[in-house]
């Protein structure tokens, strides 16, 4: 149980760590064409744009059931 715990609490920490860091690399280094200017900056304006699913936008969901990592159907 306490292991289940541990990873569902990174989980919730880590993915919008994660979208957050994608949209700062996927923006470019132009700073005139930036949207965000830094990880806090781009964490807001994500929450004010797109609300709390914004910060889901591109993750994929691993089924439990699955037996495969990428979270696909049983063969």
């Amino acid at each position: 149980m306490a292991g289940l715990t541990a990873a569902l609490a990174a989980q919730v920490i880590w993915t919008h760590i994660d979208v957050v860091s994608q949209r700062l690399t996927v923006q470019g280094n132009k700073l005139r064409s930036c949207r965000y200017m830094n990880g806090i900056d781009a964490f807001r304006k994500i929450l004010n744009t797109d609300g709390p699913r914004g910060l889901y936008r591109g993750v994929a969901v691993m089924r439990p059931d699955s037996d495969n990592c990428d979270g696909g159907p049983r063969r």
